[in-house]
Parts: structure tokens; C-alpha cells; sequence
């Protein structure tokens, strides 16, 4: 799903006052979702790529068909920051988002 029609579908959610919550594209940067108004992001997996400074650079890896996400998922956790992740928690909160801790995959992290 491009992000286009991902925040497409979050407006249509949000217009008549439904709370929204879901798996995250590829393609879609975490912090746009915040914006969007998702309600909820399921599995804290997803929450690697918003740790990482390289999460514009992956996925544009994943649009070019040269990353799979559990490729991205693991890159991520490599070069999780710690001050990149507290950034994109605190943008997160302050957007209303929260997230679901069902883990995705057994890869853990030390970084949050």
C-alpha cells in the first residue's frame, strides 16, 4: 500500500470518529502515520524503524524491491539510536499515538 492511500484510509476512518490502528507500509515513514492520526500501531517491531536514523534510506530500499521487511526490521535494530527512538516516541505521544507490544519476531532489542 502506497502512503498515499494509507493516510487516505486513516481520514476516512478518522471523519466519521473512529479510532484507527494497524500494520505499517513499507513505504511509510512512522512519522507520517503519527500525523495521520493512526490510534494505534500494532506489534512493536514496526517502532524499529522510527529508532533508526536510516529509516528514509530503508525504505527507499524497500520501494526499489532491493529490502524485505524482516531485512528492514533487522538493519533497523543494527543502527537503533537511542536519541533517534526517544525523538520519535515523544512525536508519537504527542500525535496521541500508542502502540500494541505484541512482538512481530524474536529479534528483542537492547535499543528501548
Amino acid at each position: 500500500m502506497t502512503p498515499g492511500t494509507y493516510l487516505a484510509a486513516l481520514r476516512q476512518a478518522k471523519a466519521p470518529g473512529l479510532r484507527t490502528s494497524g500494520h505499517l507500509p513499507g513505504l511509510m515513514p512512522l512519522a507520517r502515520a503519527f500525523e495521520g492520526g493512526l490510534g494505534t500501531v500494532e506489534h512493536q517491531t514496526y517502532l524499529l524503524r522510527a529508532a533508526t536514523p536510516r529509516e528514509a534510506e530503508l525504505a527507499g530500499q524497500v520501494a526499489a524491491g532491493k529490502l524485505t521487511a524482516r531485512e528492514v526490521m533487522r538493519l533497523s535494530l543494527e543502527s537503533c539510536d537511542e536519541a533517534t527512538a526517544h525523538r520519535a516516541f515523544r512525536h508519537m505521544a504527542a500525535r496521541g499515538t500508542a502502540v500494541v507490544p505484541t512482538p512481530y519476531s524474536k529479534s528483542g532489542s537492547s535499543c528501548f
